[in-house]
């Protein structure tokens, strides 16, 4: 019984640590987004921006100093999306919600 355990841990960890190695080795070929253009002057709509990649690019581009149009479903979401990214230190760019 103490044997499988262990066995069952090893493997766990050997998991862990092979996912590891892919998430670094796909970081090091694909890399980020480093550009620090400005996007002023530009709009840009994005879709599903009250949560996930949408709201995180939504950030992004109103940080840069686009006009944002968030398009929602819920009026709501949108507002409350508005909200989250002015309250995490986005001054800059002008965010629209549009249902």
């Amino acid at each position: 019984m103490a044997v499988t355990a262990a066995i069952c841990a090893a493997s766990a960890a050997a998991g862990l640590l092979g996912l590891f190695v892919v998430r670094k080795l796909r970081q090091r070929h694909w890399g980020y987004c480093t550009s620090k253009r400005s996007l002023d002057g530009l709009v840009c709509i994005v879709t599903g921006a009250n949560s996930g990649i949408g709201k995180e690019l939504a950030k992004e581009m109103a940080r840069r100093g686009a006009k944002v149009v968030i398009a929602c479903r819920n009026l709501d979401n949108a507002r409350q999306a508005i909200e989250d990214i002015r309250c995490s230190g986005v001054p800059t760019g002008e965010l629209v919600k549009l249902i």
